[in-house]
């Protein structure tokens, strides 16, 4: 027996009202919706394990598939994360962790705007911030800031 299920990105799902038990697996985030008749672009399916991106390198410039995940920077030299403008179509979600000794820093790109209590800078080895998505180009980051 086979289920069928409509599927396609976060910007196909979030045009849409799902219907009642009506299911989209969202390619983009890796993940499956259910509608509920009046909330645009379904609920999450229980809740999937937190995928892991791991970068070792000194620059990562993040990615759509990025969205929901933690990306964590592994370097002993200082790297950086860049958040470019329109790569996320709204409401998401990135934690980044810094894994390695070297200083991680988030940077915008030309046309984000990054919101921050303190710097762009990862205060420790180990610590942990959220980039979270107010609009477009309009970020809140929090968490572990030097």
């Amino acid at each position: 027996m086979f289920i069928l299920f409509d599927s396609g990105t976060t910007a196909d799902r979030r045009t849409r009202a799902l219907q009642p038990y009506e299911a989209f697996y969202d390619t983009t985030v890796d993940a499956l919706f259910v509608g509920d008749g009046t909330t645009l672009g379904g609920q999450p399916l229980g809740s999937p394990a937190l995928a892991v991106n791991a970068q070792t390198g000194t620059a990562y410039t993040l990615q759509p598939a990025d969205a929901g995940k933690l990306i964590t920077t592994n370097n002993a030299a200082s790297n950086t994360v860049t958040l470019n403008a329109g790569v996320f179509s709204g409401n998401a979600i990135v934690h980044v962790a810094q894994l390695g000794a070297g200083v991680t820093t988030i940077v915008a790109g030309a046309g984000v705007t990054i919101n921050s209590a303190g710097t762009l800078l990862m205060r420790t080895q180990y610590s942990m911030l959220s980039l979270i998505q107010l609009s477009q180009d309009n970020w809140i980051l929090v968490g572990g800031m030097a």
